[in-house]
């Protein structure tokens, strides 16, 4: 056991801490169990009888019996017996503390107080936070001297049992289970009232907290600012984290000195432009979308020195000016959200705002330095001469690898990326030369038609706000406007006069190329424009919607087909009579086409085909027809050869000279011609009957070519 006394100041004050060592923690994650004390021996026993402040920390005690508290009732004022086991208060022993001022009894296993405290009616502090308590305890009623009471993080479902609470001065039930603000209507001197994450839906019931400066709600349910009017004496309001969606109802409380609504849900900057004592504003994390209200709404307020305005839209859409638009607008600020706003002067000097921070910091590490020096004997400072410097170099003065390492290669890269900097420095100076000669009306060495390519006028151009990604402008773009047309599925499309088909291309207006001059080329558009379909595309949905709900009688609908398209369905009927009429009706229309074709010369009228109609292997026999009409055209040659040779012999076929063996041997050319079309079955021929077959091919190509 370790105790120690404070050293005793002016005025006499006995003050004890004792704080047992801990044991050996276990290496499983169990909770910690109470610690066993001998209940015969005085466990206090080497304090004084008049100590005044007890502090009894993290024992790990259940019970208060081996502390023998009640030999210290005559002076004890304070007692402290956070961080325990204890689950109950003995009245014996409480009752003798009649003196007692302070007690608490933070992050213990306490359920209720039942009559413990009753005599105790000096005592103004009393700290049950962390606690296993579900409702408020009766006991309060007897301490008639209570001025602050902390049940944070309890079980307590209700706000009761605080009529004869006159003196109060602050009360936090934080982190309970709280739903209404109810039952303060005795607590007339109540300064301080914190109720944060809890389960509360509205602010009610506060009318008669006349004396009340800080009112805290944060963590709550809370949608609307309201009923505070009365509280005119409020100096803090605290209701971060909750569902408020507009600034509203403090035109009365004009004493606000910090207003937090932070993690709401408020759209914009209002109603506090009143506020002439308002010092701090925390709005982060709500819907601000613009800074134009920090104008009309806090410029005003020359008392304000902080605003937090970071996760608003207004921040994220513009991280790179959104400080210095609140600089600008509020020039009285000192810090903007987290970081603070460097002073005029300073910035004159040019110090920054981190090297502030960097200043406290060698400052604190000087102290510690030169703490522990002292501490050890070391002399660090010599007056009237030099420091000697120390013969290990200080971590300021070693080179860093890296650093020196970056250096280098930043130093290569130079050397390789400077050529290539330069050359194009050189081909934009030679560019900028041939502009300006253009400009003046010279030629530049160049020819008439890249003079007409590349010349621009600067001077006479409509748009000059406008800038252009490219230098040059396209002069196709004067000849291919951008028009607006409709598509095959009615949504409205803009392109190029080129790009769009033929069919869907609107007419051409008889002034589109009639100015020129203000002519003025556009980025393509960046978004699809609102979709409008036409009277006839509104009429097609709601006939397809129709035929969803109303099905037709048929299996397809063929008014709407597009046979320009492709092949296309017919639509048969489901009545048989209907359908045969149909099939007739197809048959008749074949049968008029395939007539129709034959009379253009489409195609070769086949013998027994009056009507037009081909057999079914009519393709099969197109080749078979062409070889009968080259057969016909030999055999009219034949003949005409014969005639030559009759005409030629002497006399008649009876005196035409007699063919020879050899002649007689020879074979039938055209029976040879009519072999050769079967590869199958095609054979050698002889070299006589070969030269007759060619030189007759021969005469037949000469006859048609006349």
């Amino acid at each position: 056991m370790s105790n120690e006394d404070a050293p005793e100041p002016s005025a006499p004050e006995k003050i004890a801490r004792v704080v047992l060592p801990d044991p050996e923690e276990p290496e499983s994650d169990e909770e910690p169990q109470e610690a066993f004390i001998d209940e015969e021996r005085d466990f206090l026993a080497e304090l004084p009888d008049d100590t005044e402040d007890l502090e009894l920390v993290h024992l790990r005690i259940g019970t208060l019996a081996p502390l023998r508290l009640p030999r210290f009732a005559a002076h004890l004022k304070k007692l402290c017996l956070r961080q325990n086991f204890i689950s109950r208060l003995d009245p014996e022993i409480f009752h003798t503390l009649t003196g007692l001022q302070e007690l608490d009894l933070y992050d213990n296993k306490v359920k209720h107080l039942d009559d413990a405290l009753d005599m105790l009616a000096e005592l103004s502090v009393l700290d049950l936070s962390f606690n296993l308590i579900k409702s408020v305890p009766e006991a309060l009623q007897h301490l008639p001297s209570l001025q602050t009471v902390y049940f944070v993080q309890n079980r307590i479902s209700r706000i009761s049992n605080l009529q004869s609470c006159a003196a109060l001065r602050s009360l936090e039930l934080g982190g309970n289970r709280i739903r209404k603000i109810e039952n303060l209507d005795a607590l007339v001197n109540l300064e301080e009232l914190w109720l944060g994450k809890n389960k509360i839906t509205k602010l009610e019931n506060l009318s008669t907290l006349k004396k009340l400066r800080i009112l805290s709600l944060q963590s709550n349910r809370i949608t609307k600012l309201e009923n505070l009017a009365e509280l005119d004496s409020l100096e803090e309001l605290y209701l971060s984290h909750n569902g408020v969606e507009r600034m509203e109802g403090l035109e009365e409380n004009t004493k606000l000195t910090t207003l937090d609504l932070g993690n709401n849900f408020i759209p914009e900057i209002e109603n506090i432009s009143h506020l002439s004592n308002l010092e701090e504003l925390w709005i982060s994390g709500n819907k601000i979308p613009t800074l134009h209200a920090l104008d009309s709404q806090l410029k005003n307020i020359s008392s304000l020195r902080t605003l937090y305005l970071e996760g608003n839209p207004c921040q994220t859409n513009d991280m790179a000016g959104y400080r210095r638009k609140i600089i600008l607008a509020l020039p009285q600020l000192t810090q903007i959200d987290a970081t603070p706003r460097m002073s005029s002067k300073a910035k004159a000097k040019g110090i920054s705002a981190g090297s502030f921070l960097d200043l406290k910091a060698e400052l604190s590490k000087k102290e510690g330095d030169f703490a522990r020096d002292k501490a050890a004997g070391k002399s660090t400072y010599v007056v009237g001469g030099v420091k000697r410097p120390d013969k290990k170099p200080t971590v300021w003065a070693r080179q860093n690898k890296g650093v020196t390492g970056r250096a280098i290669r930043d130093t290569e890269l130079e050397a390789i990326s400077k050529p290539t900097l330069e050359s194009a420095r050189a081909a934009l100076e030679r560019k900028a030369k041939i502009y300006d000669k253009l400009k003046k009306g010279q030629t530049g060495g160049l020819s008439d038609k890249q003079y007409d390519a590349l010349l621009v006028d600067f001077d006479s151009k409509t748009m000059d706000r406008y800038e252009s990604d490219s230098d040059d402008i396209d002069e196709s773009l004067v000849d291919d406007p951008v028009v607006e047309y409709e598509d095959e599925f009615g949504r409205l499309r803009t392109a190029r006069r080129s790009e769009v088909p033929r069919n869907l291309a609107p007419a051409a207006k008889e002034d589109d190329h009639d100015s020129d001059e203000d002519l003025v080329i556009r980025n393509p558009v960046g978004h699809f424009p609102v979709y409008r379909p036409s009277a006839e595309r509104v009429a097609q949905i709601e006939k397809d919607h129709a035929e969803e709900n109303n099905p037709l009688g048929v299996h397809y609908d063929a008014s709407g087909e597009n046979r320009a398209k492709g092949a296309g369905f017919y639509q048969f009927s489901g009545d048989e009579e209907t359908r045969k009429a149909q099939m007739e009706e197809l048959k008749a229309a074949r049968e008029e086409t395939q007539k129709s074709r034959v009379e253009s010369g489409a195609v070769d009228a086949l013998p027994g085909q009056a009507e037009g109609m081909r057999d079914a292997d009519s393709v099969s026999g197109s080749r078979s027809r062409a070889m009968e009409k080259r057969k016909r055209e030999i055999e009219e040659r034949r003949k005409l050869l014969d005639a030559k040779r009759r005409k030629v012999g002497v006399g008649g076929p009876s005196s035409a000279p007699q063919p020879s063996a050899h002649e007689t041997a020879l074979p039938d050319p055209f029976a040879a011609l009519e072999g050769s079309s079967k590869k199958s079955k095609a054979k050698a021929a002889d070299s006589a009957a070969d030269t007759f077959l060619a030189q007759l091919e021969q005469d037949f190509l000469s006859g048609k070519r006349k």
